[in-house]
């Protein structure tokens, strides 16, 4: 965005991490919050205070669940601009969750200006269907630099040369080593994989809680050579650059960026049927339901033909075709945070 007609402060419950150091930066300010779960009166009081004293024009809170408690202090501070932001399509499973959402649905529009979210799964589980079909909602998609995730063919051989799998067939995954990544699952399916197509390889790029956990399943089950974890990476692209395949059998996503990235790179995708269908406008993205380990190696062992690296800048062109230039999307953000001047 232009950094002469915007300016952003930043307000956490904990301490900065690497985006937050890298927004201070960029002339961000930083302020704590006291958490809303910890106390809703400690939070809305220091809230008003830095509201009060700063005189800000918009107010954008993320993790809109409980957005409408931040929100109703911007509106008695005079704050024009109210946004909401959903980042999630996680299943509502207990009731506590079902009345939780049902009161973001019921208040978010009543001290919100503006009603984001990621997708429209993540859209309709924050806010209800009937919420998303009004003027005040818009999806503003998970977009990226796609000039950073372009095809390289040289970038391709260097890496695949670096993790000595010049001759493999190479499918990926990129996350958090989380449950909700499913990657236990995964794992059920590059072994299916393996013992059909021998020269197949499943790489992990990301970190996690479940760390311990899958590298104990991969030593007991003799998946070393052909299956690695390898860790939190910053030029994440680079590997996209190296896989054939994106696999992603989520449980539960608001919107995976990651799967744009790699559809940016021209990767073919095969994900869960569990993953919002907006993901559905590229060439060769397939879904599948989750359950049956041998049907999901069936389909990347049919798809293999399709990884052949000339067929990757015909795809990636989609991506900007459907909106998920950063550069578009920080143009509609921007006609979001001016339009009630």
């Amino acid at each position: 965005m232009d950094a002469k007609e915007y300016s952003f402060d930043i307000a956490l419950y904990t301490e900065p991490g690497m985006l937050g150091q890298k927004l201070i930066s960029m002339g961000a300010r930083c302020f704590k919050l006291p958490p809303k779960h910890l106390g809703i009166k400690a939070h809305c009081d220091a809230l008003r205070a830095l509201l009060t004293e700063h005189h800000y024009d918009a107010v954008h809170v993320h993790g809109a669940d409980t957005a409408y408690v931040s929100l109703r202090v911007a509106k008695r501070c005079g704050v024009k601009i109210r946004i909401a932001h959903s980042h999630s399509a996680a299943k509502n499973k207990t009731l506590n969750q079902r009345l939780r959402l049902a009161a973001s649905a019921i208040l978010n529009p009543i001290y919100a200006t503006d009603l984001l979210a990621c997708g429209r799964l993540a859209g309709e589980r924050c806010y209800g269907k009937l919420n998303t079909k009004r003027k005040m909602f818009t999806v503003l998609p998970n977009a990226i630099d796609t000039e950073r995730f372009a095809f390289d063919p040289a970038a391709r051989e260097r890496v695949r040369r670096e993790l000595g799998v010049s001759d493999k067939y190479v499918i990926g995954m990129v996350g958090r080593l989380s449950p909700q990544k499913n990657i236990p699952f995964a794992l059920n399916v590059i072994r299916a994989l393996h013992e059909r197509v021998p020269d197949s390889a499943l790489l992990v790029v990301g970190v996690g809680e479940q760390q311990k956990e899958l590298e104990r399943t991969i030593e007991e089950n003799s998946m070393a050579d052909y299956v690695r974890l390898l860790g939190k990476h910053a030029d994440v692209e680079n590997y996209y650059q190296a896989f054939d395949l994106l696999l992603m059998p989520s449980l539960y996503e608001g919107f995976p960026v990651v799967g744009v990235e790699a559809m940016a790179s021209g990767l073919p995708i095969v994900l869960s049927d569990t993953i919002t269908d907006e993901l559905n406008f590229g060439d060769d993205v397939y879904f599948l339901p989750l359950g049956n380990a041998a049907q999901w190696a069936t389909l990347l062992q049919e798809l293999r033909p399709k990884t052949d690296p000339a067929l990757r800048t015909q795809r990636q062109r989609r991506v900007k075709e459907n909106g998920f230039e950063i550069r578009d999307a920080a143009k509609k953000l921007e006609a979001i945070y001016s339009s009630k001047e």
